[in-house]
């Protein structure tokens, strides 16, 4: 036909049905182009469900995270049930490398430690759940890290074995699973009743870092006469009804600021969790449910981080 304006014009009208096109797990790549003359490769990979072994003997492992993908551990509770290992705390600890400490800042990346009493440890959606998990944050220990502590009574819990699993979330990555974190996990057992190793002698000053709600053990024999043990922190000033004035610390930066609970670091500045205008999951240090990587749906805040120990 033609126009008012003289152009003619040619209409026509096309029927394409629905069409699957098939895959298989033996046949799993695919190319082709679109419409608009892009090339394209089509991949289905298979990854089976892998626990990696960990022991109090070779407790450290080391490796890569790739980019939204559940790596697994399992800790068999025949190395902590045993009956020269029961009373024993164990520490769960991964450490990333300070480098992504700007991209962590930023929420740009997040990297998780999650703990279960079964199979499937991960952000509670879907078929996986968690007992506890942690985010790694800004310390002065030079690292990206968090750990999970478990008392004994905790562990007696466990008894089918500690899952963990790690997570690394990085929102810069235009190709999902392209890029890499390195980490490095460590598990560490400690017994109080080991006093030669935790033994504090007349005049000993021990200088060292408690992490929020976790233990520390020392051993003082006994003596003749009175025992006064002093304990002092680094505050400069304290704060009536045990809480804590998160503003005061901003002058102590990021590290100091995230460690303390109830405080966050937002805008270059140090602000309490609670009633911040600051979105709460680019405040580094406040708690926050971590974002699940698709197409896993987002995860409900787990249970609280505190040390799960009846016998405290």
């Amino acid at each position: 036909g033609s126009l008012d304006n003289g152009i003619f014009f040619t209409f026509s009208v096309k029927e394409s049905p629905h069409e699957l096109n098939s895959l298989s797990l033996d046949n799993n790549t695919k190319t082709g182009s679109l419409d608009n003359g892009i090339f394209f490769t089509f991949s289905v990979k298979e990854s089976p469900h892998e626990l990696n072994s960990l022991s109090l003997d070779n407790n450290t492992k080391t490796g890569s995270l790739d980019n939204g993908i559940l790596l697994e551990y399992f800790l068999p509770a025949s190395t902590y049930l045993t009956s020269d290992v029961v009373g024993s705390w164990i520490t769960f600890s991964v450490y990333v490398d300070a480098s992504k400490r700007t991209q962590a800042q930023k929420g740009e990346l997040n990297g998780y430690l999650y703990i279960n009493d079964a199979p499937f440890s991960g952000p509670n959606a879907g078929c996986y759940s968690n007992k506890k998990y942690c985010s790694v944050a800004d310390t002065n220990s030079g690292f990206l890290t968090c750990s999970i502590q478990l008392g004994p009574c905790a562990l007696q819990t466990y008894k089918n074995g500690v899952y963990l699993s790690l997570l690394a979330l990085d929102s810069t990555d235009q190709l999902w699973y392209q890029s890499q974190l390195p980490y490095t996990l460590i598990v560490d057992r400690e017994d109080p009743n080991e006093k030669e190793n935790h033994l504090l002698d007349d005049g000993d000053v021990i200088v060292d870092t408690i992490i929020q709600s976790q233990y520390k053990f020392y051993y003082v024999p006994p003596h003749r006469g009175s025992l006064l043990v002093s304990l002092s922190s680094p505050w400069d000033r304290t704060v009536p009804s045990g809480s804590v004035d998160c503003t005061l610390l901003t002058a102590r930066g990021v590290s100091a600021c995230a460690e303390v609970s109830g405080c966050g670091w937002c805008s270059n500045k140090c602000v309490p969790c609670a009633g911040s205008t600051c979105n709460l999951s680019v405040i580094l240090g406040c708690d926050a449910t971590p974002p699940p990587p698709p197409p896993t749906p987002t995860p409900s805040p787990p249970p609280s981080n505190n040390v799960d120990d009846p016998c405290s």
